[in-house]
């Protein structure tokens, strides 16, 4: 079974085999013995007060502000909304070519954001996933181009 190519998984086809390739996966053996890289820890949700710049953060926030899409240049477009904590601490979320996520969260939700907190400039969460509950503690894996964490780990 574990000498069975890539391919045989469900949501794995001929394209995203020849990807796994570029990472010596060719049978579910490689994959199984693919190693993290690291781990992210989102297993226990923070308050925006605690937060440091750049490190990784999940925070149960409600978006106060309605997300906007923004395109302060040429090539870039931007995704802002406004959001709170439980103590009242208001930060703002950016996602940076992203247009999808503007339509993930409106105003008066409360979900789980996951990302790198930014505070340069006032208090962000930068490129965050958007989730229910908090995700725990997620392996980080060597990628090649045209694959996504996701899909790693997925597979």
């Amino acid at each position: 079974m574990l000498d069975q190519p890539v391919a045989s998984l469900k949501g794995i086809g001929a394209n995203r085999a020849a990807t796994f390739s570029k990472l010596s996966v060719r049978t579910l053996r490689d994959l199984l013995f693919l190693m993290p890289r690291e781990y992210q820890d989102y297993s226990v949700l923070r308050e925006a007060g605690s937060l440091e710049h750049g490190e990784l953060a999940a925070l149960r926030l409600t978006v106060v502000q309605e997300p906007q899409l923004l395109r302060p240049s040429r090539g870039m477009q931007l995704v802002t909304l406004g959001a709170q904590d439980v103590t009242g601490r208001r930060l703002q979320v950016v996602w940076f070519n992203q247009p999808y996520r503007k339509n993930q969260t409106h105003a008066g939700e409360t979900k789980v954001f996951c990302g790198r907190v930014d505070k340069s400039r006032g208090l962000k969460l930068l490129n965050p996933t958007v989730m229910e509950e908090p995700p725990g503690i997620l392996p980080v894996y060597p990628l090649a181009q045209g694959l996504t964490q996701y899909q790693v780990r997925d597979a």
